[in-house]
């Protein structure tokens, strides 16, 4: 499993959380901190809309400014699927929305 920058789980699980609409499911990133890079993708529950791509985009910018390593960022914001292949490539959950009963 790689190593993460000191904070960076924490401020990501953070930064996250207060930018998501009420249409995100879950939120996943990944950082290769050799190459600089953040792979952050969004993950919402119907059609993805103008709010979701604005709170991802805020989301890599604010993760961008706080930890300088982050040189360049991919970003997507989809329809929910089955993310559970993904964690093959280190990537991991920075939220997930409460399940409602």
């Amino acid at each position: 499993m790689a190593v993460l920058p000191a904070g960076f789980a924490a401020a990501s699980i953070f930064i996250a959380k207060n930018n998501i609409s009420q249409n995100v499911s879950t939120v996943l990133m990944r950082l290769d901190e050799a190459r600089g890079h953040l792979d952050l993708l969004y993950l919402v529950k119907d059609e993805v809309t103008y709010e979701d791509l604005a709170h991802c985009n805020l989301c890599c910018a604010e993760l961008a400014s706080e930890f300088p390593v982050i040189r360049t960022a991919d970003q997507r914001c989809e329809p929910h699927f089955d993310y559970r292949h993904l964690f093959d490539e280190l990537w991991f959950v920075a939220y997930t929305a409460p399940q409602r009963r």
